[in-house]
């Protein structure tokens, strides 16, 4: 393999981890530390210590004041749904939850987020209850078997 190769190789990994952060092309849960990456030379990226979610300046402009609960809040939230909304015991309404919180997070805008914080999923939008319902189907198989 030639040097140029190599190098078009290691610019390469960098930007296929971004687009698996960026995109969750992840299992559910909790991520774990970031993808390392190889280089022949010193980094150019900062590093982060633990991802964050993407800040979406469109919606929280179109949202006005509302702002997004913590994840940690959306996943208690989430759990509490299923095990009540869905009548899931309470392990399967956790790992429910844990598979839900992160599409959820992403997909949904943060005055949707607050909704289900506060247990009023009825009352989404109508395509944002279609993201949410199949995020829920998808996880409650998941959780059940």
């Amino acid at each position: 393999m030639s040097d140029q190769s190599k190098s078009r190789v290691l610019a390469i990994g960098p930007a296929i981890a971004a687009v698996i952060v960026l995109f969750g092309c992840a299992a559910p849960g909790p991520p774990s530390s970031p993808a390392p990456t190889t280089s022949a030379g010193p980094s150019t990226q900062p590093s982060q210590a633990s991802p964050s979610p993407p800040a979406d300046s469109s919606s929280a402009a179109a949202a006005g004041s509302v702002r997004r609960p913590s994840i940690n809040t959306l996943r208690t939230a989430l759990e509490s749904y299923f095990r009540d909304d869905k009548d899931l015991p309470a392990d399967k309404a956790e790992v429910a939850a844990d598979c839900a919180v992160y599409p959820t997070y992403q997909e949904l805008s943060p005055a949707s987020l607050k909704l289900l914080v506060n247990q009023d999923a009825a009352d989404l939008t109508a395509s944002e209850q279609s993201v949410f319902g199949d995020v829920v189907t998808e996880c409650v198989t998941s959780a059940v078997g």
